[in-house]
């Protein structure tokens, strides 16, 4: 099984072992997979020493990010860093209502962790009577 960004796959919501390939992280990876063919699988943006210092290059990169983030069409990225390559795969298929279903039926203690203590938490304050009417933020500032 793939391991969805928000960690609630099956196998990892039922506390079975997943021990996910390199090529299935769908969080930021060194080493790219090889896929065929190749230069149709990914976008190359400007690297990481550019950007930073070249506010154009920098917006350049931003909006070929934001154009990558649709799930049914998004490619792969990819960014020079130093001498590595930092891989970002596209965004999960969304999941199906049974499946969304199922994640929120899920056992969640829905209260801030132990260790908290007594202290006041703003961001739990925030949401602790919300309703969840949709996944992920819409805001695009990630």
């Amino acid at each position: 099984p793939i391991p969805h960004p928000y960690g609630e796959d099956l196998p990892c919501a039922d506390n079975k072992p997943v021990a996910p390939k390199k090529q299935e992280a769908k969080a930021v990876t060194v080493q790219p997979p090889r896929p065929k063919p190749w230069e149709k699988t990914y976008v190359l943006l400007p690297s990481f020493e550019k950007v930073k210092g070249d506010k154009v290059l920098y917006a350049h990169a931003s909006r070929i990010l934001h154009h990558e983030t649709n799930p049914g069409c998004a490619r792969a990225l990819m960014q020079k860093h130093g001498d590595r390559y930092v891989w970002i795969n596209p965004p999960a298929i969304p999941l199906s209502t049974e499946e969304m279903d199922s994640v929120f039926a899920l056992p969640y203690k829905r209260v801030p962790h132990p260790a908290y203590g007594n202290a006041r938490i703003p961001a739990y304050e925030m949401i602790r009577f919300s309703v969840n009417i949709m996944r992920g933020c819409f805001g695009g500032c990630s």
